[in-house]
C-alpha cells in the first residue's frame, strides 16, 4: 500500500496489480488483518485522480477483503468516470456476495452496453436476494449471446433449468 500512495507512475498500478495476487493468498490462507480493509479504502479514496489503472487493480483488490467498508467503497466505485473500474466494481460485488448491492447492479442488468449487462447478470446470480431469479429469466433473451450465457449458467447454480436451452 505503501507504494501505491507514493511510488512512480507505473510502480503504484504494478504494486496494485500485484497486490491482488497477494490478497488473494492471504484470504485463501486466513492471514488478513482486519483492518486493512478501512486502510485498501483509504487508499483507493485517495487514488480518485490517479492513473485509472492504480484504481481498477485497487478495486480487484478489494474483493479479496469482506469489510462493510470495502463494500461501501465498491458501491461506489459503480459511479466511476472509468468504465473498466466500474465493471471491476461489479465483478467485485459479485465475489464478495455484497448483498448490499443488489439494488445498484439490478441498474447495470439493463444498461445500453452489453459488457456492463453480462457482468451485472453474473454478479447478481451470486446473491440470494429475491429479486435475482426473474432478473436472470428476463437476461435469457437479451441480444447479446455472452448475457444470454450467464443468465443460464447462473439460474442453473440455482437448480433452475429455465435457461437450458442456452447452455
Amino acid at each position: 500500500l505503501d507504494t501505491i500512495r507514493r511510488g512512480g507512475i507505473n510502480s503504484r498500478w504494478q504494486a496494485a496489480y500485484e497486490l491482488v495476487k497477494v490478497l488473494s493468498v492471504e484470504r485463501r490462507e486466513g492471514n488478513q488483518d482486519p483492518r486493512f480493509g478501512d486502510e485498501i479504502v483509504r487508499v483507493f479514496e485517495a487514488s480518485v485522480h490517479d492513473d485509472p489503472r492504480v484504481r481498477r487493480y485497487l478495486t480487484r483488490a478489494m474483493e479479496m477483503v469482506d469489510t462493510p467498508a470495502v463494500i461501501a467503497a465498491l458501491i461506489g466505485a459503480l459511479e466511476d468516470p472509468d468504465e473498466e473500474t466500474r465493471l471491476y466494481a461489479i465483478h467485485s460485488l459479485g465475489g464478495l456476495r455484497a448483498e448490499a448491492s443488489v439494488s445498484e447492479l439490478l441498474g447495470f442488468a439493463t444498461h445500453e452496453d452489453s459488457g456492463f449487462r453480462k457482468s451485472a447478470i453474473y454478479a447478481l446470480g451470486q446473491m440470494e436476494d429475491g429479486r435475482v431469479p426473474g432478473v436472470l429469466k428476463i437476461a435469457l433473451n437479451d441480444r447479446v449471446s455472452d448475457v444470454r450465457w450467464n443468465a443460464a449458467l447462473q439460474l442453473a447454480r440455482r437448480g433452475d433449468t429455465s435457461g437450458e436451452h442456452v447452455l
